[in-house]
């Protein structure tokens, strides 16, 4: 009984890194469109905006 639990929580495990893979490429993908919602961020501290320079610059890096 406690394998198949593990087996289960295994499988259950890789979907969910799937999901989170799938849910940061496309972040990534419509970082450009996020960008550009300058007023979306306005409401946001500096710190936040300056956290996604931060990974717009490594998605360059990536994409380059």
């Amino acid at each position: 009984m406690y394998q198949i639990l593990q087996q289960n929580n295994f499988k259950l495990s890789i979907i969910f890194l799937i999901t989170l893979l799938r849910g940061f490429s496309y972040i990534f993908m419509n970082f450009d469109q996020i960008l550009a919602y300058r007023n979306f961020f306005s409401k946001y501290p500096p710190i936040f905006l300056r956290y996604i320079q931060y990974i717009h610059k490594i998605k360059l890096l990536i994409y380059s």
